[in-house]
This record gives C-alpha cells, sequence and structure tokens, in this order.
C-alpha cells in the first residue's frame, strides 16, 4: 500500500495551487472550509471538515450547524488517514475488508484510520502537505464534496 498511496501523490505533480510558493497551511484550510460549505449547502447537505497537517495535526475543523455529532470526528479521521497513507479513503475502503492486506488498520494507532469516502491528500508540487476530511452525508457525498472543494484541476493528474 506504501508504493501505491506514494505513487498517487508523485503523480499529482502537476495538481497545484496556482501562484502559491511556500503554502500557508492555515490560511488554506480557512479557504477549504469556505469551499467545503458552499459545497456542502449547494448539496443540501450539514457538513464537518478538517485539514490535518503532514504530521497528522489538526490546522482547522469547522462544523456546520446541524452536522452530525459524529461528523466532527469521522472527519478528522477522514483527513489523517489521507494524510498518512497519501492516499484518497474511498480507494482504501475495500483494502480494510477481511481478508485484504489493510484488514487491521482500524485497529491500529487507537482507531484513528477511517476507510471511508470523503478523505483527499493535499499534494502540491509532488508533496503531500497533509489531508483533507468531509463528514455529513454519506460516503459518496463526502468524496464528491471533497472533490469539489480541492477542484478538478488539483486531481486531472491522478484520475
Amino acid at each position: 500500500m506504501a508504493v501505491w498511496s506514494l505513487a498517487w501523490c508523485s503523480q499529482s505533480r502537476r495538481a497545484r495551487l496556482h501562484g502559491v510558493g511556500t503554502v500557508n497551511l492555515l490560511r488554506l484550510a480557512k479557504q477549504l472550509a469556505e469551499s467545503a460549505e458552499t459545497a456542502a449547502q449547494e448539496a443540501g447537505l450539514s457538513i464537518s471538515m478538517c485539514i490535518i497537517d503532514e504530521h497528522g495535526n489538526v490546522v482547522l475543523k469547522h462544523r456546520m450547524d446541524g452536522a452530525t455529532l459524529i461528523s466532527i470526528e469521522m472527519s478528522e479521521g477522514k483527513a489523517y488517514t489521507a494524510a498518512a497513507l497519501q492516499a484518497p479513503t474511498d480507494k482504501i475502503s475495500e483494502l480494510v475488508l477481511p481478508g485484504q492486506p489493510l484488514f487491521t488498520l482500524a485497529s491500529v494507532s487507537g482507531g484513528r484510520y477511517v476507510a471511508f469516502g470523503g478523505g483527499l491528500p493535499l499534494p502540491v508540487d509532488g508533496k503531500c502537505i497533509g489531508g483533507l476530511g468531509i463528514s455529513g452525508g454519506t460516503s459518496e457525498q463526502d468524496t464528491l464534496i471533497a472533490h469539489k472543494v480541492l477542484g478538478r484541476d488539483w486531481f486531472a493528474a491522478a484520475t
């Protein structure tokens, strides 16, 4: 898995924040939170969003009015998982089923890993600078919002 996940980020070299040299992750996180709220409102959802840095530290948590209590914790877990594995969380969900290579993932790291869709790594210039986690809808809805938040061109190299 580590080889595949690192390849996902390195394939995203063209996925850059336009005009950004050194990334101010807090400023970026605030912009992503605003975008996430807009995308969630368009989808008729109340969500929570979390940005984690490359070391697993929370940079920002954002919870919309009406978002479920568990969504704030789930968004952090999705962001952490995406940053730690450097892969979208919806891509690892099948790998954690019984008999699969990452079956024990949920039981390691104090249960911090979450293998539901809605978590994406944040690649900038071929380096993962953190993770984004969205929670509040179905896994498919959370994944769609996460992709909308980051913008299609960010992921053009990976798809």
